[in-house]
């Protein structure tokens, strides 16, 4: 959605209203998208701004993104799930190099 559009949406009372004529057929069916705190905009690195401003811009936004806050035991879960997943991952990658040398004799 391009900026201009953006900010001429308003909620009230539960309708969305559009302030401009947009170029859509009737009917046309939208997404409406709610951008939460700390979004960051993903952008590929040529169309990054490079301007000292733009830079502490993105600098500020990154930072303002919470830290994951994890109970001990949420923690011990979690990295019980990683050493499984490794497993999982190793023994994947074996039986498939078993498989290629299989393969080839």
């Amino acid at each position: 959605m391009t900026e201009a559009l953006t900010n001429a949406v308003t909620v009230s009372q539960g309708e969305i209203t559009i302030r401009c004529l947009p170029e859509w057929a009737e009917g046309t069916r939208l997404q409406v998208i709610q951008p939460g705190p700390g979004v960051i905009e993903i952008r590929e690195d040529d169309e990054q701004p490079d301007s000292p401003e733009e830079i502490a811009r993105w600098i500020a936004e990154f930072q303002s993104i919470p830290p994951i806050e994890m109970t001990a035991a949420g923690e011990a879960a979690w990295n019980a799930d990683r050493k499984r997943r490794r497993e999982v991952e190793l023994q994947t990658f074996e039986n498939r190099i078993d498989s290629l040398i299989r393969d080839e004799s």
